[in-house]
């Protein structure tokens, strides 16, 4: 029964993501959160990182799950999944030109 459950969690939070259009990526929350977290100090200390598309994906699930009270971790990271594995090709391609951008 808990399975059932947890499948329902995430089926209705990929319902809300939907609903709040997360998917393609917010570009602005995802930026701001990128410099926040890879570039300490301002632009006169930039650290290079590289990131994934999926990891992108992740976090822009992540913000939304923090607005929408959503603080079980697999919840979060098992939606990414199922974002990603049924991203059409434009959604993906969203995610890569954004990895694109902030991997220079």
């Amino acid at each position: 029964m808990a399975n059932v459950q947890f499948g329902m969690q995430v089926q209705n939070f990929i319902n809300a993501l939907n609903r709040a259009n997360i998917f393609p990526a917010q570009y602005d929350i995802i930026h701001s959160h990128w410099r926040s977290t890879h570039l300490p100090g301002g632009l006169q200390y930039r650290r290079r990182r590289q990131v994934n598309c999926q990891t992108l994906c992740r976090i822009s699930v992540m913000q939304e799950a923090r607005r929408l009270g959503i603080n079980n971790y697999n919840v979060i990271r098992f939606t990414t999944f199922r974002l990603w594995a049924e991203a059409d090709a434009d959604e993906r391609q969203s995610y890569v030109n954004l990895k694109n951008q902030l991997n220079y």
